[in-house]
C-alpha cells in the first residue's frame, strides 16, 4: 500500500477520537484510496456500487494496517521529531487501542469487500495488508530489503480498485501497478536522504542508512530510467502518451547534477514524485472520462 510522505504529525494528538483517528493516518488512507479509483478507472469501469465499496473496504484495510504500524513502532516514533507527537509515542492512548482498532478495521474491510465486491479485489487488499503489516514494518527493523516490500505493497492498490470491479481488468492496471512500483524508489530515496539524520536516531535499519549518497542516486535515476522504459507496455496511444508526460517532472529531477547539493536534489526529486503521481492519476481519470480507455470485463 502506497506510503507516500504524508505521515508527518502537525499537532500533538489528545486523548479520544482525535488520537485514534491519529492512528489512521488519513492522508495515506486518502492518497491510496486515489490510487484505488485509479486502479478502477484503468480497468474501464467506475460502477458506483463495487467502487463505493472497494473505497470504503480498502480504505479500512488502510487505515488497519497503519494502525498495527504504529503499534509496532511505537518505540521507534517516540525517538524521531517528526512522529514524536503520534498518539501511542506520547501515551495518549494505550497500545491495546492500536491493536483492537487495527482488528476491528481489518475485519469490517474484508467484510464490506466480500459482500460487494469481486473476489479478486479481496484478494489484493489482504495481500496488501500482509505485506505492509507484516513484512515491510518489521522488515524496517531487520535491514534494508524493507524498501522493496514497501514498493511492492504500494503497487498493490491499483489492483486492489481494478480487481474489485471487475473480475477481468485486462492489461492497464497491471501497467499502473507498475509505474507506482517503479515510482515508489526514487519517492523514497528521497525521502530517506532528507530524514537520514532521523533515521539515524530512530534505530531503523533503513536503505538510506546502509549505502553511501552515490548508491542513493544512482539507484532512484536507474529507477526512473527503468520507468520511462516500460512506457511501451502499455497498450493504448492516450496511455503511452500519458505515462511518457507523467515521468517528465521525475526525469528532469532526477538527472540533474546532485554532488555537493545532494537535499537540494532530493527535494527537487521529491517534489518531482509528486508531481509526477498527480499528472498519472489524474490523466487516467480524463482518459476514462473521455473514453478513450477500454471497458474490459462485467461490471
Amino acid at each position: 500500500m502506497t506510503t507516500p510522505a504524508h505521515e508527518r504529525s502537525c499537532v500533538t494528538h489528545g486523548p479520544g477520537i482525535r488520537a485514534l483517528v491519529a492512528l489512521t493516518k488519513p492522508r495515506v488512507v486518502a492518497a491510496n484510496a486515489a490510487m484505488i479509483v485509479v486502479g478502477a478507472a484503468a480497468a474501464g469501469t467506475l460502477e458506483a456500487t463495487r467502487l463505493t465499496a472497494a473505497l470504503l473496504g480498502g480504505a479500512a484495510l488502510i487505515a488497519s494496517a497503519t494502525a498495527a504500524n504504529q503499534w509496532y513502532e511505537r518505540d521507534v516514533d517516540a525517538r524521531m521529531e517528526r512522529t514524536a507527537r503520534r498518539p501511542l509515542a506520547t501515551g495518549a492512548l494505550p497500545p491495546t487501542a492500536a491493536l483492537v482498532l487495527s482488528g476491528a478495521l481489518l475485519s469490517l474491510g474484508l467484510a464490506v469487500l466480500l459482500r460487494w465486491t469481486h473476489a479478486g479485489g479481496v484478494r489484493w487488499a489482504a495481500t496488501g495488508w500482509v505485506l505492509y503489516s507484516l513484512i515491510y514494518t518489521p522488515w524496517k527493523r531487520w535491514g534494508p530489503g524493507s524498501l522493496h516490500a514497501g514498493a511492492l505493497s504500494g503497487a498493490v492498490t491499483p489492483l486492489l480498485g481494478a480487481y474489485a470491479l471487475t473480475p477481468t481488468p485486462g492489461p492497464l492496471p497491471w501497467a499502473i501497478a507498475l509505474y507506482i512500483l517503479m515510482w515508489q524508489y526514487p519517492h523514497f530515496l528521497a525521502i530517506g536522504i532528507r530524514r537520514r539524520s532521523e533515521y539515524a536516531l530512530s534505530g531503523l535499519s533503513v536503505f538510506t542508512m546502509h549505502h553511501s549518497d552515490t548508491v542513493h542516486v544512482l539507484m532512484a535515476r536507474c529507477a526512473v530510467t527503468l520507468l520511462v522504459l516500460a512506457g511501451p507496455w502499455v497498450t493504448t496511444a492516450g496511455a503511452v502518451a500519458l505515462w511518457v508526460v507523467s515521468c517528465l517532472p521525475l526525469v528532469n529531477a532526477a538527472f540533474r547534477p546532485a554532488r555537493h547539493r545532494l537535499d537540494a536534489w532530493a527535494h527537487e526529486l521529491f517534489v518531482a514524485s509528486l508531481w509526477a503521481i498527480v499528472l498519472l492519476s489524474c490523466g487516467v481519470l480524463a482518459l476514462w472520462g473521455a473514453g478513450a480507455l477500454p471497458g474490459t470485463g462485467s461490471q
